[in-house]
């Protein structure tokens, strides 16, 4: 999809949400930084997104192929530098708590705009959905060494280590590794506390080659 198509495509969304008198469609939220400072790991922790069943493998799943599977509609959003970032929105509902999880990509991921992030974070489940944000009925969540939405504070730096915090309030966390020949592999965890728990989750991916 051409970015001015996209842009339209956005452009109606948002139209056509506020004549109908619903919420406005939801953009990609803009996520932490790992510029903000992390505490390294030493091995990489273990990284579980699932949406409507769909398991998402950070820069090899797609944003389309997620779209022809379960729906959705790709926006974006940009930043103060004008770089763009393509993202799907899912809701999960369990029991009387809902969780918000965002599937993102950067704009110079490929047409197909493949995954490089994801964010998830508690969401008011008395409060109307954005329009974009479709609701999956099947197994949605997203945990980082098994913590997840809800988890203490205190279980997730059992396992990860105390942490970085950010400027913005984040926990962070990174890990960099070889990929392969002349290649890195950099990783970036970012986990919001609240004084319920563990209340957003946000992971990057990148592979970084030398001409980087």
């Amino acid at each position: 999809m051409s970015r001015s198509v996209l842009a339209a495509s956005v452009c109606l969304l948002l139209s056509t949400s506020l004549l109908a008198g619903q919420p406005p469609a939801a953009l990609p939220p803009n996520a932490p930084t790992s510029f903000d400072g992390t505490a390294k790991l030493q091995v990489r922790p273990s990284i579980d997104i699932v949406v409507g069943g769909v398991r998402i493998e950070l820069e090899k799943t797609t944003l389309v192929q997620l779209q022809k599977t379960l729906g959705g509609t790709i926006v974006r959003s940009d930043d103060p530098a004008g770089e763009g970032t393509f993202g799907l929105c899912y809701l999960a509902r369990t029991g009387d708590s809902r969780t918000r999880i965002w599937i993102l990509s950067d704009e110079d991921m490929g047409a197909d705009h493949a995954v490089d992030s994801a964010w998830a974070r508690a969401d008011l489940a008395d409060q109307a959905a954005p329009p974009n944000c479709i609701e999956v009925k099947a197994p949605t969540f997203m945990k980082i060494e098994n913590a997840e939405i809800g988890s203490s504070v205190s279980d997730v730096q059992a396992k990860l280590g105390k942490g970085r915090r950010q400027k913005s309030g984040w926990l962070g966390y990174s890990y960099n590794a070889r990929a392969g020949r002349a290649v890195s592999q950099y990783l970036f965890l970012a986990i919001g506390p609240s004084e319920q728990g563990v209340h957003e989750l946000y992971v990057a991916q990148t592979l970084m080659h030398p001409e980087d």
